[in-house]
């Protein structure tokens, strides 16, 4: 999972050429479709809340998971480019 999220988020500032600035947006929007699309599965799927689904995770995994979500979040900024220039 960690190997696709950072060579996508790659790609995606790269081929849109994406500011600092424009990349947060990418992120944040791609978070909240990420957990949009996962908390509805989860809903419809296995029928639980969406608070049984965040109090259902393993602590471990759990920890790693949430950590990870948060990297998806951040690696289009991080990959971005820093500097002077406002594309």
């Amino acid at each position: 999972m960690l190997f696709v999220i950072y060579f996508a988020s790659r790609h995606v500032v790269r081929r849109f050429t994406l500011a600092a600035r424009d990349s947060v947006s990418a992120g944040l929007l791609s978070l909240a479709l990420l957990l949009a699309t996962e908390l509805v599965l989860a809903v419809a799927i296995s029928g639980r809340t969406i608070s049984g689904y965040f109090s259902g995770r393993d602590p471990v995994s759990g920890t790693v998971y949430f950590a990870l979500v948060l990297l998806y979040a951040l690696l289009p900024w991080l990959h971005a480019p820093k500097g002077g220039s406002n594309q």
